[in-house]
C-alpha cells in the first residue's frame, strides 16, 4: 500500500497533501466507496493511527476525519477515530452530531449518543 509504503519511508503521518487534507482525513472521506467495500479502509485507518496521526487535524474546510466520517455514516472508522481521542466539539459552524442529523446518518447518530 502507498501509505505504508511512504510512512516506513519516513514520512511525516501528519503531512498536508495539495488539497488541504491529511492522510486519514482522505481515507475517512470514502465518498466514492461502497458501503460494502469501506471495511478494506479500516487497516490503512490502524495504521495511520498506530503511526499516531493526529484525529483531530481540519482541512481547509475546518472538518476532521471524524467530521468525514460521519457524514459518510462511516461508523467502523468512527470507532476507531473515538477510540483514539476524537473531539466531538466539532469547528466553529459544525458538530458530529449536525453532520450524521443532515445526512441522515443515523447509525453515526446513535454511535455519536
Amino acid at each position: 500500500d502507498n501509505i505504508a509504503l511512504r510512512l516506513l519511508q519516513g514520512a511525516h503521518v501528519d503531512t498536508i497533501q495539495m488539497n488541504g487534507r491529511t492522510a486519514l482525513i482522505e481515507v475517512c472521506d470514502p465518498v466514492f466507496v461502497s458501503q460494502e467495500k469501506r471495511v478494506d479502509l479500516l487497516p490503512i485507518i490502524r495504521l495511520l493511527l498506530a503511526y499516531k496521526a493526529n484525529v483531530n487535524q481540519r482541512d481547509a474546510s475546518g472538518l476532521s476525519a471524524l467530521d468525514y466520517a460521519t457524514e459518510n455514516n462511516f461508523t467502523l472508522a468512527m470507532e476507531l477515530l473515538l477510540g483514539a481521542g476524537a473531539q466531538l466539539h466539532g469547528n466553529f459552524i459544525t458538530t458530529p452530531c449536525h453532520l450524521a442529523a443532515w445526512h441522515g446518518g443515523s447509525d453515526a447518530l446513535t454511535l455519536l449518543h
